[in-house]
């Protein structure tokens, strides 16, 4: 049987300016992707054909949301503001593992209900590697 891990353990701690905040996060995403390049070439083989490619470039992105609370309100200062414009460092935890990178942020929705609190939507883009421990 697989290990399974529930989200309840996990946490998102940035590290702007190099100072660890942990932000109130309800669920976080994060998508790698790996980039193919197409280099079939004509053939005068008998099908069937098939395609082939070469690997490109790595990247990875996602998302965060939590809610807003006296104190923790996530916005490009906490997020993104790094001085001439330099990543910030963040973990992302799932209680078991750790996945730390650098992101920015590329976009912050909040939403206010009259029925609950205050939430946001982060999405950032990673730069260089993610790592996963």
């Amino acid at each position: 049987m697989a290990n399974e891990f529930i989200g309840k353990g996990g946490l998102v701690t940035l590290g702007a300016y190099g100072t660890g905040v942990d932000i109130n996060v309800t669920k976080w995403t994060i998508t790698h992707t790996s980039e193919k390049h197409d280099v079939t070439a004509m053939s005068t083989a008998a099908a069937p054909y098939y395609k082939t490619f070469l690997g490109g470039i790595n990247s990875w992105s996602g998302t965060v949301e939590g809610f807003t609370s006296s104190g923790v309100v996530p916005d490009e200062t906490a997020l993104d503001n790094t001085p001439a414009g330099a990543p910030a460092s963040v973990t992302f935890s799932d209680g078991n593992h750790d996945f730390v990178g650098k992101i920015h942020l590329s976009e912050i929705t909040y939403e206010n209900d009259a029925n609950s609190v205050t939430t946001f939507t982060a999405n950032f883009i990673g730069e260089g590697a993610l790592s996963i421990a």
